[in-house]
């Protein structure tokens, strides 16, 4: 097809979302496909994060804090819809971008990282996050700088990745993303014996969250509690691990403009000066990551209501419902 057909011929490309066939339909898909990906703009989130950092010595800290944070999940989550749009819709990312929903991305990355195939648009093999890799990162011409190269990238890959998925983060993000139900403050642990005041510190850091996580009881759908939960997390290095996501973001950028001849000669891979900077965001641990205290439900004292009788309680009109403890 000449470049002329292209733009009077109507095109289509099929793809998947998930397990959810879809197809597109336009004009000159390759150009439309490339300009969608040249507006893609990987140094937003270092934006983000370097400007908030200015605010972590004022008295807005713990503000800036949790928007850090914020942040840091915002890129995780547009990183993993960029890489599953270059896997499942290589010629179309743009119309799977569309298309997707929050729950697709774990529910891809759960399969990825346990290896478990999915229908893709490229061919990945071995399957999993060794095939990516292999895939869709660039090679240098030093056989053994590309895989030091490849080990450093997929590393934190599967870790973010397992970071996403993690029902615990999952939570807190959703948290600050919905309402700010969050205190923004770590926490740390001391430990002395019953008859001492000698404590010994087990760890901790000034920057975390507190939110409530649900916790079924028993195994009801409907009965639960809300647990509190405290998360530690070291602001430094929620900060790299952002850029090493923006940095990520523009590798795909690159194969992709590469993929669609759209690729400029000087193009920046956005690397860090160290390879090694792909693993060190995970080395700076406050100790204690997580905790949560709360005195235990015996499910031997609870009513337990069925739907029904739950429904029952709304049956008539009232002013004010005020049935329970």
């Amino acid at each position: 097809m000449t470049e002329e057909q292209d733009k009077t011929t109507l095109q289509y490309v099929q793809f998947m979302v998930a397990n959810r066939p879809r197809c597109v339909w336009e004009w000159d898909i390759r150009e439309f496909h490339a300009g969608s990906v040249k507006k893609i703009d990987p140094l937003y989130f270092s934006f983000q994060a370097s400007t908030l950092a200015s605010e972590l010595e004022s008295d807005n800290k713990y503000r800036a804090a949790c928007a850090i944070r914020a942040n840091y999940w915002h890129a995780l989550e547009s990183f993993l819809a960029l890489l599953f749009a270059t896997l499942q819709a290589p010629h179309a990312t743009y119309a799977w971008l569309i298309e997707f929903r929050p729950g697709d991305l774990h529910w891809l990355a759960e399969r990825l990282n346990d290896g478990t195939r999915f229908l893709t648009g490229l061919h990945i093999e071995p399957f999993g996050w060794e095939g990516v890799g292999e895939r869709l990162l660039p090679n240098a011409d030093d056989q053994e700088l590309t895989r030091v190269f490849h080990d450093k990238v997929l590393g934190a890959w599967q870790r973010f990745s397992r970071e996403f998925v993690d029902p615990i983060h999952r939570s807190e993000h959703n948290t600050i993303k919905h309402g700010m139900r969050v205190l923004s403050r770590g926490h740390s642990i001391s430990i002395a014996k019953a008859d001492s005041t000698d404590f010994t510190s087990l760890g901790g850091s000034e920057h975390g969250a507190q939110f409530l996580l649900r916790e079924t009881l028993g195994t009801s759908k409907h009965h639960f509690r809300a647990r509190p939960q405290s998360e530690n997390w070291s602001v430094e290095a929620t900060i790299e691990k952002t850029n090493l996501l923006a940095t990520s973001i523009q590798l795909l950028k690159v194969f992709l403009l590469n993929r669609l001849g759209a690729l400029e000669s000087d193009v920046d891979l956005m690397l860090p000066e160290r390879l090694d900077s792909f693993e060190e965001p995970w080395r700076m641990s406050p100790g204690v990551l997580r905790s949560n205290y709360a005195r235990d439900i015996p499910l031997d004292a609870i009513n337990w209501f069925t739907p029904d009788e739950i429904r029952r309680t709304f049956s008539e009109p009232q002013k004010e419902n005020e049935k329970g403890a």
